[in-house]
């Protein structure tokens, strides 16, 4: 009876350790408004048009996460999270196209194994204009112009620090696996890495109202040709009234070089919040090429509760300097983009 008892308090003991938590979690979004985009990178120019379309704001999502407690101070945790189009209601690509990832945490920080953001893509997340979402005119303005990285990758073995006196650092390899393949273009594909290793790094020093940080990414190329790199500075500063945010990106292939910035500024006001942001691409150390792509957006969000926001934004790309050597004759294009929408956080 004894022995009974002594292996039930063990069992007590052994399940009061593993104490585990799941949550379910997503973003709805969507809204109505107004679409043009005759920029080259465009494979169907589309002319101005009227829209009900998903993801004005935050691409529209749901995940499940969850966390058990090892003992000892260690953690076991993991994350699934897919993207879909609300006004469609259907999936992005893969099953759980954002973060499908397992690993462990404790007092020596985090490792992830799996689907997930690269380490460059964290610190340029937190330095970006318009809190980081869609209407920020970061990614459309890089990316047209060629400057940006591929941000979210397969095959995954990824590190993140501890802060020590508002000091870390992370570190992010992605195994392309499949050396058979012929590298193809990595521009045509933002969300995978085909069959090329990638690797990146981050470091940073947040304290009270500051946020500065740098970040590398390496993407390998097959056949000889060279790696694709990307250096990527960047900072926030909460100046109380209002916030600021800036970061510069160069890019370096064997072609030549292309740099970017950005910058915004939040202005918070009762339930709104105001922002507004400036981002530009430039290839003018491209063998002679002198592609330029900029672009600016105006946004204002009103908070109707906690979890949900009305939104209105106005983002607008122009694309200059665009010739024939770059695969688009000699016409230039636009993109603009004004939406109305409605987003509720679960």
């Amino acid at each position: 009876m004894k022995k009974t008892l002594i292996a039930i308090a063990a069992l007590a003991a052994t399940g009061a350790f593993a104490q585990s938590s799941v949550t379910l979690y997503g973003r709805v979004d969507a809204y109505a408004g107004n679409l043009k985009n005759t920029l080259h990178s465009n494979a169907t120019p589309a002319e101005s048009q009227s829209v009900v379309n998903s993801g004005g704001l935050s691409t529209n999502r749901w995940g499940v996460k969850g966390s058990e407690d090892l003992g000892g101070g260690v953690n076991a945790n993991f994350q699934l999270e897919q993207g879909f189009a609300l006004d469609k209601g259907a999936a992005n690509g893969d099953q759980f196209d954002r973060h499908a990832w397992v690993g462990l945490s404790g007092k020596f920080g985090e490792v992830r194994v799996g689907r997930s953001y690269t380490s460059l893509d964290d610190i340029r997340g937190d330095t970006n204009q318009v809190a980081n979402t869609n209407l920020a005119a970061t990614y459309d303005v890089w990316e047209a112009g060629g400057s940006d990285y591929k941000f979210n990758q397969k095959n995954q073995i990824k590190y993140l620090s501890p802060s020590f006196n508002g000091f870390s650092a992370g570190a992010s390899y992605a195994l392309g696996e499949n050396k058979n393949l012929a590298d193809a273009d990595p521009k045509k594909d933002n969300s995978g890495q085909g069959s090329t290793d990638t690797h990146a790094l981050q470091l940073r020093y947040a304290n009270g109202p500051l946020l500065v940080g740098y970040g590398h990414q390496t993407e390998e190329q097959l056949g000889g040709k060279p790696s694709i790199k990307y250096d990527y500075v960047g900072g926030v500063y909460d100046f109380g009234v209002i916030s600021a945010v800036g970061g510069y990106q160069r890019a370096k292939d064997g072609n030549g070089a292309r740099q970017a910035y950005q910058v915004g500024a939040q202005l918070p006001y009762g339930f709104f919040n105001f922002y507004a942001g400036y981002a530009k691409s430039s290839a003018d150390e491209l063998k002679g090429k002198n592609h330029d792509v900029d672009g600016y957006t105006l946004v204002a969000t009103y908070s109707l509760s906690k979890r949900t926001d009305s939104y209105f934004g106005y983002k607008h790309l122009s694309e200059k300097n665009a010739t024939a050597a770059d695969g688009v004759g000699a016409k230039a294009g636009e993109k603009r983009q004004l939406s109305v929408g409605l987003r509720h956080i679960f």
